[in-house]
């Protein structure tokens, strides 16, 4: 064994003296941060996520980094996440879909429920209200607010096996959703729901526990909802806000210059996102795809139809605000005066 090592301290001293590369192993950052995804890679929310990673990695070199988990693989909750991020130990960053933290903060999960909306643009109207709530709202849990992403996708639309277009026909099957105020606003027309998890929905749609399900073109892709519910129609307008948030412990421990990036890449993307929603391009180009792929396109709901839905859905959002009271009822009536609700 002593020979081998003298004999490999030769080599590396005769690489050097003749001008041999020295590969020096891989350097950490200097800080790294671990963000938290709940959505699998091929959502646009990861692919938003990714992009904003890649940029401030780029800028910040050895100094900082930040490493994205998706799929939730590192076992963090989202219904937990406003009592594991404040302390920045077990993830310091996240893209939050704030429906998930209703047990915890109500006036942040109920700000602008679905359906509410009577037009795509409304939500540009309503986004720097939304900006005011999340960075007020978020504080009071010791985290940090870098700006709201909103996703591509700009509708809600009822997929299922059967052609169903009409309030009337839905009545007669069994809906999944994704949050209480869509469970609520349903039940107020007519129409029977069900609480069921996205990654859940394919089988409780192929064994017949749901007839039909609420979804969205670009994320009914990621689950090849074709095969199991392959009828779609519009039924109302809608945005996903996706608050970006931080630890605001870990943040304050960032030198100056790293919080400068990381705050220019949020605004950065916050605006590409915003105009890539307003176009419109990715939902029609992922309708397409599904239709390719077996899907077809109804007609939409009728005016009078879409009119119900919408109405319902402000009137779970008013009893909802009634109800709970405090900053969620303050908070209703400044988006609702921004909307003309």
């Amino acid at each position: 064994m002593k020979a081998l090592t003298a004999a490999l301290a030769l080599v590396g001293a005769a690489g050097l003296l003749l001008g041999t590369p020295h590969v020096q192993p891989a350097h950490a950052a200097d800080t790294e941060w671990k963000m938290h995804l709940v959505w699998v890679p091929t959502r646009q929310e990861v692919v938003s996520a990714n992009k904003f990673v890649e940029r401030v990695n780029a800028r910040t070199g050895d100094k900082f980094k930040i490493t994205a988990y998706t799929g939730g693989s590192l076992g963090v909750k989202d219904s937990d996440m406003l009592r594991i991020l404040p302390p920045g130990n077990v993830i310091q960053i996240t893209m939050l879909y704030t429906g998930y933290v209703a047990r915890d903060a109500p006036d942040l999960a109920f700000a602008l429920p679905e359906g509410v909306l009577s037009s795509a643009e409304d939500v540009v109207k309503a986004l720097p209200v939304l900006d005011d709530i999340y960075e007020e709202g978020f504080q009071s849990w010791g985290v940090k607010y870098l700006g709201t992403l909103i996703s591509p996708d700009k509708s809600i639309n009822i997929y299922c096996k059967d052609e169903v277009n009409t309030l009337e026909e839905l009545r007669t099957k069994k809906l999944r959703v994704w949050s209480k105020a869509l469970l609520d606003s349903f039940a107020k027309i007519g129409v029977s729901g069900t609480i069921i998890p996205q990654n859940d929905m394919y089988i409780a749609l192929q064994t017949g526990v749901v007839d039909c399900a609420t979804y969205y073109p670009g994320a009914a892709n990621t689950l090849s909802l074709q095969e199991v519910a392959p009828n779609w129609a519009f039924l109302s307008h809608y945005a996903v806000p996706i608050p970006l948030v931080v630890s605001q412990k870990a943040w304050d421990a960032l030198p100056a210059d790293v919080q400068a990036v990381m705050t220019e890449e949020a605004d950065k993307l916050v605006k590409e996102l915003a105009d890539n929603f307003l176009a419109g391009n990715y939902e029609v180009a992922e309708g397409k795809k599904f239709d390719a792929k077996g899907g077809k396109q109804l007609e939409p709901f009728p005016e009078a139809d879409q009119a119900a839905f919408t109405a319902a859905a402000i009137e779970v959002w008013e009893e909802n605000a009634t109800q709970l009271g405090g900053k969620l009822e303050a908070n209703r009536k400044r988006l609702a005066d921004v909307l003309g609700n």
